[in-house]
């Protein structure tokens, strides 16, 4: 995304491949950002507020029905996943993409990362994993079989079954373009 102000264009987003494998196109900031500052839009049609959902961009959708046209949603849509300090961007009430925290862009050109908060369903019972109160409980295991990370974000109550970071992310990942 290109400003022109003033006869000069500035680069203001850019996309490119993401820094997570497989993942497709990420959105890069080209300058260091401050925490609070409006890097982009999810524009799209406001709808009513009960009919909202429990995501990231709440009661905006980005497209009428059946219709889909990525150059009006202003890179947002290539913004990845990334949970807890993953995360450097939030979602304001308006649809605004702030940045979560301080942001190094320039050469290194940081990749936006924003928490999709997607579901997650519990493989035992087909119900939603909620985020758990107690992430680094001793003797808690990922529910994926022979996975050795420790850090346990989401939880099954009733079927005392965990998840933990690493792999609440890879299912938040979905490849659309």
């Amino acid at each position: 995304m290109i400003f022109d102000i003033g006869g000069t264009s500035i680069t203001w987003l850019s996309v490119q491949t993401s820094t997570i494998p497989n993942s497709g196109k990420g959105c890069f900031l080209p300058f260091d950002g401050k925490e609070g500052q409006l890097v982009s839009c999810f524009m799209g049609y406001q709808i009513a507020p009960e009919n909202g959902s429990i995501y990231a961009f709440k009661n905006i959708d980005p497209r009428k029905e059946n219709e889909q046209d990525p150059s009006f949603w202003c890179f947002a849509h290539f913004i990845q996943h990334g949970s807890l300090e993953n995360a450097n961007v939030v979602v304001d009430k308006k649809g605004g993409l702030r940045l979560a925290r301080n942001v190094n862009g320039g050469l290194s050109r940081e990749e936006l990362f924003f928490d999709y908060n997607r579901s997650i369903k519990c493989e035992k019972c087909n119900k939603k994993m909620y985020k758990t109160e107690k992430p680094k409980k001793r003797g808690r295991q990922c529910l994926v079989l022979n996975c050795k990370y420790k850090k346990m974000i989401l939880e099954c109550i009733p079927c005392d079954i965990y998840m933990c970071q690493i792999h609440y992310d890879q299912k938040q990942i979905v490849r659309f373009f």
